[in-house]
């Protein structure tokens, strides 16, 4: 595999979705402010693409609009690329990136949990349907990771801290830790792995048990410094 060539082909798409899609380059941009207006008194929840209401008020354009990127985008680019590998003849590896939230229910986060578990079962689909022209469908489920885009969460005093307190690796994730996960699955030391995911969270939604009080117990562990 050329590492470096992917790593540019990275930086390339990365470059153009800031370029090309002004709720990246602005925060809390894009439907945000009408729907704070419009909706004073309810929870909202900021994704990549939107900020949401609860799903008894969630428009149905705006959850069509996530599903339309979050979901029937992945599904056109698997066919796109799908179709590429089948002609070439030797295969290939699709990677999905969803999240966690594709199989731990986000409240207040309109359509966002709904398409991340559709990529997750998309991934699976294409494993079982593309096996025999021996393509791989594998998915990466990120858990909380800071990017430009996410960035707005970490912004208010202590919230890193607290955040990072719930991890048991003790810290928030990075691009790179996703992008590691990305080249394992496309790399041929993954070459058995089909139709599974990843889970890149440092241990997060593991720690459910950890998190229940308990009478005569005190706080769990937080992780070595």
């Amino acid at each position: 595999m050329d590492y470096t060539r992917c790593r540019t082909l990275a930086a390339s798409c990365m470059r153009h979705h800031y370029e090309d899609n002004p709720m990246a380059q602005q925060p809390g941009g894009g439907t945000a402010p009408r729907l704070i207006k419009k909706y004073p008194n309810r929870r909202l929840y900021d994704t990549e693409t939107s900020t949401y209401i609860t799903l008894a008020d969630l428009p149905l354009a705006e959850w069509n609009a996530l599903l339309a990127v979050n979901l029937t985008g992945y599904f056109l680019c698997a066919q796109v690329f799908g179709r590429q590998m089948r002609e070439r003849g030797d295969g290939g590896s699709l990677i999905h990136v969803a999240s966690i939230a594709a199989d731990h229910a986000t409240p207040f986060s309109g359509a966002y949990s709904v398409a991340k578990a559709g990529v997750a079962m998309l991934s699976r689909q294409l494993a079982i349907e593309w096996a025999e022209d021996r393509i791989r469908s594998n998915a990466v489920h990120p858990g909380m990771i800071r990017t430009p885009l996410s960035q707005a969460f970490y912004d208010e005093p202590g919230a890193t801290e607290r955040r990072a307190a719930v991890i048991p690796s003790g810290r928030i994730g990075e691009p790179q830790d996703i992008a590691d996960a990305v080249l394992f699955l496309a790399s041929p030391r993954s070459a058995y792995v089909n139709g599974d995911a990843i889970t890149v969270d440092g241990g997060y939604v593991r720690n459910v048990m950890s998190l229940i009080p308990r009478a005569g117990y005190g706080p769990a562990p937080g992780p070595r410094a």
